[in-house]
């Protein structure tokens, strides 16, 4: 019985694990393309193609949490935009 039980453990460890690393995997999917799409509307703030206003609404954030983001990310937003 004991050594069913440790199988039984092994077994059951094993398929945890494995839902935990597809589930884990799919949300880091899911952040990384949110990302792309942020790293995206800051590009076309910065080229000029977008203005500010409109990339923030798109991300649903302020302007300036727009401008915070884009100058964490490496971006800018250009002058007189």
């Amino acid at each position: 019985v004991r050594q069913y039980a440790m199988e039984y453990a092994k077994e059951y460890a094993k398929e945890y694990a494995k839902e935990y690393a597809k589930e884990y995997g799919e949300e880091q999917k899911q952040a990384g393309i949110k990302q792309g799409e942020n790293y995206m509307l800051y590009s076309l703030v910065q080229d000029g193609d977008i203005n500010p206003e409109k990339a923030a609404g798109r991300l649903e954030i302020t302007v300036d949490e727009l401008r915070h983001q884009m100058n964490e990310a490496g971006y800018q937003i250009p002058t007189g935009a």
